[in-house]
């Protein structure tokens, strides 16, 4: 049988009480119907756990730095002073939606398949800290302290991006989140133009 965690219908509701007055042609789709033209064809938000949307998201034209793993999320390029690893800690793991414990939470935000659309994603191992993280982007309170820490020195804002969360939860509730460090993406470059052809006219002299 298949059904929708709590959280992820709460994470829906959100999302659809957020954008919806914005986008009016707002519709929802299961992760196993969304295809590829789909993708590139509309802005996508995407709530769930890692697995159902890693090969989309390794398939974006960009470099991503962090990457969900089994019992956390993976510091693909640490710096000096961070964790190869931000691990999870959970007391009753296997309780999707319950149990207490500490996990991290992982929002992506990248360029469609052909950089013409925008792609969301909110990833983690439990349904609680998914929730989580689609709340820090609804709350005002939270949000401004996102984009407080996001925020260039220059004033601008990142167009792609990745951010860790920290987040505690007793019973499956979230209670706690933390706002651990980000990093801003870049679209990478798929087409080169080609290169001016040099005429036998032109060509230097030996």
């Amino acid at each position: 049988a298949y059904y929708t965690p709590g959280g992820e219908v709460n994470a829906s509701f959100l999302i659809g009480k957020l954008l919806g007055a914005r986008l009016p042609a707002l519709s929802m789709l299961r992760t196993q119907k969304l295809s590829w033209q789909q993708l590139a064809d509309n802005n996508v938000v995407y709530v769930g756990a890692p697995g159902f949307f890693a090969d989309q998201l390794k398939g974006m034209p960009v470099e991503l730095q962090f990457l969900n793993v089994e019992r956390g999320i993976k510091n693909l390029h640490s710096q000096a002073g961070e964790p190869t690893e931000y691990s999870d800690n959970v007391t009753s793991p296997g309780l999707a939606d319950g149990g207490d414990g500490e996990c991290y939470a992982l929002i992506t935000h990248v360029p469609g398949p052909q950089e013409t659309n925008d792609v969301e994603s909110f990833t983690a191992g439990r349904t609680a800290v998914r929730m989580a993280a689609v709340q820090s982007f609804t709350d005002k309170a939270f949000a401004r302290i996102l984009v407080s820490k996001m925020t260039k020195p220059s004033g601008e804002f990142p167009r792609y991006y990745q951010i860790v969360l920290r987040v505690k939860f007793r019973e499956g509730v979230p209670t706690e989140t933390t706002y651990i460090l980000h990093r801003e993406l870049h679209a990478t470059v798929r087409f080169s133009p080609p290169e001016p052809q040099v005429s036998s006219a032109s060509r230097p002299q030996s």
